[in-house]
């Protein structure tokens, strides 16, 4: 029996007589048993036996290749009864998916420290293993610029005197003292929205931060939009989406709405804390720029690896 790491996660294989891998997977407080796995047809290469310590690297990785495919987001009719449960799956593909390669492969270490056949590093050494992750995770690590833009003075008072057309509802707004006779909005009105574009930017940076790995405030540009960077891993699905989502790209309207749903998530949360009255009259959008080609490239390949996962179900 051998013991393979991969990522986070503990692999346990043997092969038997019978002509197939059987082991567990441990994945945090998670694991799955497994067994029936066999090597291809065509071996697993010149003078490779079954059971040696090559063969035990490109098995491991298979099995956390099967563990890890059956996910939340990727089960139908169709799942084997073989699958682990989506739970099981979700923490099995979450502690490996930061050793996979951009070809799918898997990293695959022989102790706790460095992949296999890289020598260095002691043997279940934490220190080793915690320096390699952060480097492995910097390799996945891309960075790009982000602009949150909120409407412009002038379309906030096209927006006012047309959502306050109605005279029952400009009525009311007049009596706040928010909008006048014409749905124009008054000093009052202006004192509100700015306290709500504040929190829509506080929002819109909180959304962003519980979606990518870092982002720095770097304060307003001159167009008075809040502006600054962050770090995505391009390997990531939903990452990718976001940023793919609303980068420039020739022929379409690239953004992270504030109010349209069909562009991301921001909708659900953007407008906790802000007024009826800025809801009615303020919209906007999250952009992103000065993506290097070589990350979108990644990016375009991740994409396409989960639309192949839809066409498979």
């Amino acid at each position: 029996m051998a013991r393979r790491y991969i990522g986070d996660a503990i692999v346990t294989i043997a092969y038997h007589d019978d002509g197939d891998y059987r082991g567990t997977i441990k994945a945090g407080k998670h694991t799955w048993k497994f067994d029936g796995l066999h090597a291809p047809r065509a071996g697993l290469g010149p003078g490779v036996a079954y059971d040696s310590p090559e063969a035990y690297d490109e098995m491991a990785a298979s099995a956390v290749s099967f563990g890890s495919y059956y996910s939340t987001g990727n089960r139908g009719d169709d799942t084997p009864d073989w699958a682990p449960p989506p739970e099981v799956a979700d923490a099995i593909e979450q502690a490996v998916s930061w050793a996979q390669r951009d070809d799918g492969s898997y990293e695959v270490r022989r102790s706790s420290g460095m992949p296999a056949g890289q020598p260095g590093y002691g043997r279940g050494s934490r220190q080793a293993h915690e320096a390699w992750r952060r480097e492995r995770q910097a390799e996945r690590e891309a960075e790009a610029g982000f602009a949150i833009t909120v409407s412009d003075e002038r379309t906030i008072e096209d927006w006012s005197r047309e959502r306050f057309g109605d005279p029952q509802d400009r009525k009311r707004a007049m009596s706040a003292g928010l909008v006048d006779a014409e749905g124009g909005v008054t000093d009052a009105g202006w004192k509100q929205l700015t306290d709500d574009i504040i929190e829509l930017e506080r929002n819109s940076l909180a959304w962003m931060r519980g979606k990518f790995l870092r982002v720095r405030d770097e304060g307003y540009d001159q167009y008075n939009d809040s502006v600054g960077s962050f770090a995505f891993d391009p390997t990531d699905p939903e990452q990718a989406w976001l940023v793919e989502l609303a980068s420039p790209s020739p022929g379409r309207s690239e953004r992270i709405d504030m109010t349209d749903a069909s562009y991301g998530d921001l909708s659900d949360s953007v407008w906790k804390g802000v007024s009826d009255f800025g809801s009615m009259v303020l919209t906007g959008h999250i952009t992103f720029h000065d993506v290097k080609p070589e990350d979108m490239e990644i990016i375009e390949q991740t994409l396409e690896g989960e639309r192949k996962k839809t066409r498979r179900r």
